[in-house]
């Protein structure tokens, strides 16, 4: 079982309050507990059915919410791009508020500014034009170069890697 607090919607909306765009606050909110029920879902599905991992496991939930969230998502490719990229924003605007806060050096997360880059990244990865239209600017000017060259190949490993080791315990 899966619990999501009411908190955690709030504390999600007085992020997504930081935008400009007062009619997408909901929206970035929603996208955002989507993103977070896949992440906690991953970790289901790792102690569940005893899914092999190496490194973090918190680097993985966010890898199977990504790869769920664009394989899964919305009605089409660019509906699932714009649930990962908004979910994206708020670990942005986390990241920058949380800029001095040294617990997130110790914490078993990435820091929020590197999920941030690393969901960019990932969807960029699995479709670089689209990324581009639905962030409304082109990412590589957000993203380094030197970072944007793996992000296909990136996308490409976590996609046949959690392909395959999930193939037995979902459903199309």
């Amino acid at each position: 079982e899966i619990v999501i607090c009411q908190e955690l919607f709030e504390y999600f909306l007085s992020l997504a309050e930081q935008f400009d765009d007062p009619d997408q606050v909901e929206q970035l909110m929603l996208d955002s507990v989507v993103f977070t029920g896949l992440h906690e879902w991953g970790h289901a599905a790792i102690d569940l059915y005893d899914i092999p991992i190496t490194g973090r496991e918190e680097d993985v939930a966010d890898q199977v919410a990504t790869w769920l969230t664009i394989e899964a998502v919305g009605e089409n490719a660019e509906e699932a791009l714009t649930t990962m990229l908004n979910a994206s924003l708020l670990f942005l605007v986390q990241g920058e508020n949380m800029a001095d806060d040294e617990s997130a050096y110790w914490d078993s997360h990435s820091l929020d500014m590197q999920r941030f880059y690393n969901m960019l990244c990932w969807s960029y990865g699995f479709d670089p034009d689209l990324t581009n239209k639905v962030t409304g600017e082109p990412v590589e000017e957000i993203i380094p170069e030197e970072r944007l060259a793996s992000c296909s190949e990136e996308y490409q490993r976590m996609f046949d890697s959690l392909s395959s080791l999930m193939a037995d315990h979902l459903r199309e």
